[in-house]
């Protein structure tokens, strides 16, 4: 959809990768113990990115990669993106008040 400055926008803050971390532990009936086991983390880490309390490193990525073919830069830019939607609405009146310059609009 485009919004109001005429730019293409997806409203995909709703997912990060913890969202296809935890349908890929359901659907394969995975624990998280059992995750963490296979990786080489915490139990409480798993559950830390589950609850959106933390997101997961480069490296957590990679062996989450490695041990379920869910490519790592995937679920990288999902919390990337989720990040920065995240903060767009946290800071929508700050951000708004910056002046863009004029070659930004074209």
């Amino acid at each position: 959809m485009l919004n109001r400055k005429n730019k293409i926008t997806v409203d995909v803050s709703d997912f990060s990768a913890r969202d296809t971390l935890k349908e890929t532990m359901e659907h394969y009936q995975l624990t998280q113990s059992e995750l963490a086991n296979r990786i080489g983390v915490t139990q409480a880490y798993i559950s830390d990115i589950l609850n959106r309390k933390k997101f997961m490193s480069s490296e957590v990525a990679l062996r989450i990669e490695s041990a379920t073919g869910i490519p790592a830069n995937f679920l990288l830019k999902m919390d990337n993106q989720y990040q920065i939607d995240l903060l767009r609405k946290q800071k929508e009146q700050e951000l708004d008040a910056i002046k863009p310059y004029d070659w930004a609009l074209a």
